[in-house]
């Protein structure tokens, strides 16, 4: 699984403790340096907006010569899962990106009603929650939340990745307590 599981996990919010900064920007360099490169060009919420239109056709060499997405395809759980999600980035009038929802939900059902035991174990729990609550519809610490567990069975994850979002996790958990602590006084 791999990068993509890593990307998914890799949600980063901001501490004052000293000793997790310091963790925090020492994951983030090797991480960066390891995974990144750095733009040529500055991205701003206006270039993405002008290119995603252009990204939707990428999607097309998904497609054979009828217009169908490729019956190949089905045998790629975690390719399926990727396309599913990237469909949720679609605007309004993007006919591809929506039928690669409508195929990739039609076969990525079924196997989420079976609870197939030929997937792997962190497989089948990513695609059921999926259908339910896409990762860029749910709020990123309930995404978090529920994938760090998930992550943690992924025999080829990143065991300093892991740790910095556990770590993340729980420290702004006990930030948001310690808040609630004092309001409810």
């Amino acid at each position: 699984m791999g990068a993509s599981n890593d990307r998914r996990l890799a949600t980063v919010a901001v501490s004052s403790d000293r000793s997790l900064n310091w963790k925090i920007n020492s994951f983030y360099h090797s991480f960066r340096s390891q995974h990144m490169y750095e733009s040529p060009t500055p991205v701003n919420p206006e270039t993405v907006g002008a290119m995603l239109p252009k990204l939707a056709d990428v999607f097309n060499k998904f497609k054979d010569e009828k217009g169908n997405f490729k019956e190949s395809l089905i045998g790629d759980m975690m390719g399926m899962l990727g396309l599913y999600e990237a469909t949720h980035l679609l605007k309004h009038g993007e006919t591809t990106l929506q039928e690669a929802m409508t195929f990739t939900t039609t076969h990525l059902s079924p196997i989420a009603m079976a609870n197939d035991d030929l997937l792997s174990n962190t497989l089948t729990p990513q695609i059921i929650h999926a259908l339910k609550q896409p990762i860029r519809k749910g709020l990123e610490r309930l995404v978090a939340r529920h994938y760090i567990p998930i992550y943690e069975q992924d025999g080829s994850h990143n065991t300093a990745l892991l740790e910095f979002a556990k770590l993340d996790f729980n420290q702004i958990q006990s930030l948001h307590k310690t808040e609630l602590s004092d309001i409810s006084r």
